[in-house]
């Protein structure tokens, strides 16, 4: 195809693999920062300037840092820096205070770079479903079963340790999809397109921050939250992101490890319930944990898995056809991509914009002491609103009706959370915890 083919030359450095080499590090030059936030160095020139590729990142690269640091190899004793009789005291090579200015600028650039890789937008609304679950499973424990003291500790834990887990799968899979997201233009100014993160380096991260999410969960909320995390974790990267190039069906699969964030945070809570499993790991505890997942105290949080996996579908399909010219470039399966006309995608996200409909409720039915009519009004006004956008695509069938969806569903689920939010703690505010509520979190 002529775009690929376009999409290739532009990614020149990605899609055909050129021999690498890199560059001789003395002893003044970071070698682990060369190695993890640089690619090798291209042998060959730019396409537009001949301008050896590597340099034309702005900076980015290690020879460019070489050449700031007066190049290696010297005989200085100086790492890298060469002498110089001009300069007072015989060094060449920037002053100390600008030397620490650039090291800071170098860590910031890596820190942004960290950031890039973990989707902070989507590590946000992952971390905000699990302390959605946290918060209605802690309104159904009694009063004496906590202590303020643990309930910080837990959670502190499950934020930390969903963001980390959420950031870690994130980042492993833009390593995975590096090559597919260079060849679309909505990816390809990510940090491994750009070549701001070797591939290494973006593992590395991934692998650490997803390691770092599950331990802080484990040793804080306990096996079940830390199970959940692994079973997302592993869902996404493993099995969501290689369908994606070979089936439609991956809106569904990845829609699993979406929707598992609440349970995150509803089986933290859990912990802080009398009798609850210890918190250490074992394989008696592991067990528990298992078990818990599947009582009856638990189709709180299952409820609310529900609704979040409803929701991914129409949310997904509308994102899906505003790109899908992108996703075609990249060679993702995606339905707008094989549906041209638009019909039958439209169709699909109005039957699961009706299905969101009871889904939503489900967490009223499941918990109802927690959450009442005021739920219910909001979630059926802000529901019945959502349909319409809906039913409005498959009318028009327009990228900008699509875009309305995307964006209808972004307000969507927030509104629907806040209304769960607002209504536990005004109901705790007035009544606190009544015996009434405290056989629902044990």
């Amino acid at each position: 195809m002529v775009v690929a083919a376009e999409s290739t030359l532009q990614f020149r450095g990605i899609a055909e693999e050129p021999e690498m080499v890199r560059p001789e590090c003395g002893l003044g030059a970071n070698n682990l920062s060369v190695a993890l936030f640089t690619n090798p160095i291209p042998i060959g020139g730019s396409i537009a300037t001949g301008a050896p590729r590597g340099l034309e990142s702005g900076g980015r690269s290690a020879l460019v840092r070489l050449d700031r640091q007066g190049g290696s190899g010297d005989d200085s004793g100086q790492g890298g820096r060469s002498r110089d009789p001009g300069v007072p005291g015989g060094a060449g090579g920037p002053p100390p205070r600008e030397q620490e200015a650039r090291n800071g600028t170098h860590l910031s650039r890596r820190a942004r770079i960290v950031l890039e890789l973990s989707k902070p937008r989507i590590t946000r609304l992952v971390t905000l479903t699990a302390m959605v679950g946290f918060a209605l499973a802690a309104a159904g424990l009694p009063a004496d079963s906590w202590s303020w003291a643990s309930m910080l500790v837990v959670c502190l834990g499950c934020v930390i340790g969903t963001a980390l887990s959420s950031a870690g799968a994130n980042a492993l899979n833009q390593w995975l999809e590096r090559r597919r997201d260079a060849l679309m233009p909505r990816t390809a100014t990510r940090p491994l397109p750009e070549r701001r993160v070797s591939p290494f380096g973006a593992f590395a991260v991934g692998f650490a921050l997803s390691l770092a999410g599950v331990g802080v969960l484990l040793v804080t909320c306990g096996a079940g939250p830390a199970l959940v995390s692994i079973a997302t974790i592993l869902v996404y990267v493993l099995l969501y992101t290689p369908m994606k190039p070979v089936s439609p069906l991956s809106t569904l699969v990845g829609a699993v490890p979406g929707a598992l964030p609440p349970l995150i945070g509803f089986s933290a809570a859990a912990t802080l319930s009398p009798g609850a499993f210890n918190a250490m790991p074992g394989l008696r505890n592991v067990l528990a944990s298992l078990q818990s997942l599947g009582t009856t105290s638990s189709l709180g949080g299952w409820s609310l898995f529900a609704l979040m996996f409803v929701w991914q579908v129409p949310h997904v399909l509308a994102l899906s056809w505003m790109y899908k010219d992108d996703y075609l470039r990249g060679g993702h399966k995606v339905l707008p991509v094989f549906d041209q006309t638009g019909v039958l995608t439209s169709v699909i996200v109005i039957l699961w914009a009706l299905l969101l409909i009871p889904a939503t409720l489900l967490p009223a039915v499941f918990m109802p002491d927690r959450l009442g009519w005021p739920y219910v009004v909001i979630a059926g006004l802000s529901g019945g609103a959502f349909v319409a956008m809906c039913f409005r695509l498959a009318r028009v069938r327009t990228r900008a009706a699509a875009r309305a969806v995307f964006f209808g569903s972004i307000v969507h689920l927030p509104l629907l959370l806040l209304a769960m939010v607002v209504e536990v703690l005004t109901r705790l505010s007035i009544w606190g915890l009544p015996e009434a509520m405290s056989g629902a979190g044990s």
